[in-house]
């Protein structure tokens, strides 16, 4: 008989401290740091793929957001402006500082920074030095390597869609300097904002899909 109260009272203590420590657990806000995986679909219009990782800290305030970059494109070049593109394959990396300007972390602001690589194969005439003399080379396949860093700063709506499902919507502007090596009597894809060889300002806008781990 002893045995057995003892057993009750034991469990009488036992139970409210474990119920007490469930509830509060229950209780206990999430800090907000998590991490996602973004996707950013319109890439695949000049043949890229980018995937955004995004960790925020702070208590979700502020993420940093690292984004590779790889391009593969072959064919015929529809660029309006040469049809003697043969391949590009390219890589990169963008590094951002995200700041969500509420405590909803619906709005923010971002600035950052990234290099790209790309190397384009082209049908055309190259210059090669002779005596110190610059003459021109027989026709033949050669290769344009564009080394480029940019810079960009951005306003953005992070919008949840279900409990693991988002998307983000972006505008913002940046700044391209491509370093152009090639022995081509001529460069290519340095005319327009979009083209992967361009300096210059750009103006951005985008729409991002990812989950949340």
């Amino acid at each position: 008989m002893k045995k057995l109260l003892t057993i009750i009272a034991i469990i009488a203590f036992i139970l409210p401290l474990s119920l007490k420590a469930q509830n509060e657990e229950e209780q206990k806000p999430e800090n907000g740091n998590d991490t996602y995986f973004f996707l950013v679909p319109q890439y695949a219009i000049i043949n890229g793929f980018r995937l955004d990782v995004e960790r925020s800290f702070d208590q979700g305030n502020k993420a940093l957001v690292f984004s590779p970059h790889f391009y593969v494109r072959n064919g015929d070049d529809n660029d309006f402006r040469t049809t003697d593109f043969n391949s590009l394959i390219g890589a990169g990396l963008n590094a951002d500082y995200k700041y969500y300007l509420s405590d909803r972390q619906i709005s923010y602001i971002s600035v950052g920074a990234g290099y790209h690589y790309f190397n384009s194969k082209h049908n055309g005439s190259a210059w090669v030095e002779t005596n110190g003399d610059e003459i021109m080379h027989e026709t033949g396949e050669y290769s344009q390597i564009v080394n480029r860093v940019n810079v960009n700063a951005l306003l953005g709506f992070k919008v949840e869609i279900t409990d693991r499902i988002y998307t983000d919507l972006y505008t913002g502007m940046g700044l391209k300097y491509a370093m152009i090596d090639s022995q081509l009597s001529q460069t290519y894809f340095d005319e327009y904002m979009w083209q992967h060889a361009y300096s210059g300002v750009t103006y951005l806008v985008g729409i991002k899909v990812g989950v949340k781990l």
